[in-house]
């Protein structure tokens, strides 16, 4: 995957600022950017980003609202960009983005594995993640680390499960 950023149009980076939006977009998408139609997608990660149907996934953005994806519509109809936003379980959104042209992912975790996969804006939110035990274990740790030998539940795919 290339690793150079392609410029990206003054329009684009006003309503960018204004929103201070993290919208991830795939780096091999950003050249045909201004031309062309924007798929974007996101999963369902209350209260940043919720379908209205209490479905999972949806097809159409006015099903799709939250914290962050309110922000990013707005952004989007500040730059009068022609998009397409869609929710998706997490490993399909992210899979299905990579190496498409105009194709990116919102209220996406940045880590140093994903920083060269994407050209980044943001950000848009802080999250702290939290492991949690059952009440009556005998689980005690002193670090993250020691936690990596423990079984661990998360969405496959997800940045946390990655850990």
């Amino acid at each position: 995957m290339p690793t150079e950023t392609a410029p990206v149009s003054s329009k684009l980076i006003t309503g960018i600022k204004a929103g201070l939006i993290a919208l991830t977009l795939s780096a091999i998408g950003l050249p045909a950017l201004a031309a062309e139609r924007l798929y974007i997608f996101t999963e369902n990660y209350p209260p940043y980003n919720a379908s209205e149907t209490g479905k999972g996934f949806a097809h159409n953005e006015d099903d799709i609202t939250g914290i962050c994806a309110d922000m990013v519509k707005a952004m989007l109809s500040r730059v009068d960009y022609d998009y397409v936003m869609k929710m998706r379980d997490w490993s399909y959104a992210y899979n299905w983005v990579q190496d498409r042209e105009n194709h990116g992912l919102f209220c996406t975790a940045r880590t140093d594995e994903r920083e060269d996969q994407f050209q980044w804006v943001g950000p848009l939110a802080s999250i702290k993640w939290t492991l949690f035990a059952a009440p009556d274990s005998d689980i005690s740790l002193d670090s993250l680390e020691e936690a990596k030998d423990l079984r661990i539940a998360g969405y496959k795919g997800d940045v946390m499960s990655e850990y």
